[in-house]
């Protein structure tokens, strides 16, 4: 089994985190950078004594943070394969959109690769912090 693990101090945008063998989420910084969280360790299970480590992210303003099964990257025409590039590219053309507007993009775009015919669970999280000029209009 894979698990994605994580805690987001919405006052202070710190996300611990930790992965069992799950795909990577990928980070889309408001300036367009990606970064995917690669720490984390094996699936769950396999190795009894396996040790897994928190990790620790900032979470900036303006950053976008994806969740995503393999029934997304693994949506498939013929033998190619959505990818996590295709996420990437959805993600950065809405840079600054708000966290359903990426979501529907990306499953839309998944769907119509595959012609709506998604092989598996095809879930997507999108997790946004509220750009600085939002920050400071809401003290909440």
């Amino acid at each position: 089994m894979t698990f994605f693990y994580a805690l987001l101090d919405a006052q202070t945008r710190a996300l611990h985190y930790t992965n069992a063998g799950h795909l990577h989420p990928i980070l889309i910084r408001q300036d367009g950078e990606v970064r995917q969280l690669q720490n984390g360790g094996a699936v769950l299970g396999v190795f009894p004594d396996w040790k897994y480590e928190d990790s620790l992210l900032e979470f900036e303003p303006g950053d976008r943070l994806l969740l995503f099964t393999d029934g997304i990257t693994e949506a498939a025409t013929g033998d190619e394969e959505f990818g996590e590039e295709r996420i990437i590219a959805d993600a950065r053309a809405c840079i600054g959109g708000s966290a359903p507007e990426i979501k529907a993009r990306i499953l839309a775009d998944a769907k119509q690769f595959c012609h709506q015919q998604l092989r598996d669970d095809a879930t997507l999280i999108v997790i946004a912090a509220q750009p600085l000029e939002e920050v400071g209009s809401n003290p909440h």
